[in-house]
């Protein structure tokens, strides 16, 4: 007898998508426009048919629903006297098959950068709890001067990540120069 009962139906959705893509924002200026992209992605989701019962019977207003996706409302419905989460049933993920997946971290020239990329998650949580403040760092850079240098005039390029300052140009003598000035760059990157 292999017909199915009725404690184990299940409905699945099967969904086949090809040339999937996660895209990178438009004007963030990456070399890929995809953050992820594969081929072609086959997800085959289920539920048992009591999730479907507890919905219907919420829907109708049959019994409360005391339980949230949001973690922060979950919690404080679970500290109320007497809490009992609704269990409605599960959603198993039957298939999952990704087909030539890609996966394009550009943040330093085309490479993935460990470092620029946790400064880039850094980036984004210092800036949502400053809001509108910038942040206070900033990196004071002195360039005193230059040694056996061949030219007849010479000046000096500090580039710190995007900003970029320059000396004034001074004549070389005796293959040396001399320009004691002084630099300060806003470093709003939160690991300077």
């Amino acid at each position: 007898d292999d017909a199915p009962t009725l404690a184990r139906a299940r409905l699945a959705v099967c969904a086949d998508v090809d040339a999937f893509a996660l895209r990178h924002p438009t004007d963030a200026g990456y070399a890929h426009s995809d953050f992820v992209s594969a081929r072609s992605v086959r997800v085959q989701l289920s539920v048992d048919h009591r999730l479907l019962d507890g919905l219907a019977n919420w829907f109708l207003g049959r019994i409360p629903l005391n339980w949230s996706p949001f973690p922060g409302r979950h919690a404080a419905l679970r500290k109320q006297r007497g809490f009992e989460p609704t269990r409605l049933g599960c959603v198993r993920v039957d298939v999952l098959k990704v087909d030539h997946a890609r996966c394009a971290f550009d943040h330093a020239h085309g490479e993935f950068n460990v470092a620029r990329f946790t400064r880039d998650l850094a980036s984004g949580k210092v800036a949502k709890k400053l809001g509108d403040e910038l942040p206070p760092n900033q990196l004071r850079v002195a360039v005193v001067g230059a040694q056996n240098l061949k030219a007849r005039n010479a000046f000096a390029v500090v580039t710190v990540r995007s900003f970029r300052s320059q000396t004034a140009v001074r004549e070389v003598i005796d293959g040396g120069c001399v320009w004691n000035e002084r630099f300060s760059f806003p470093c709003p990157d939160p690991s300077a």
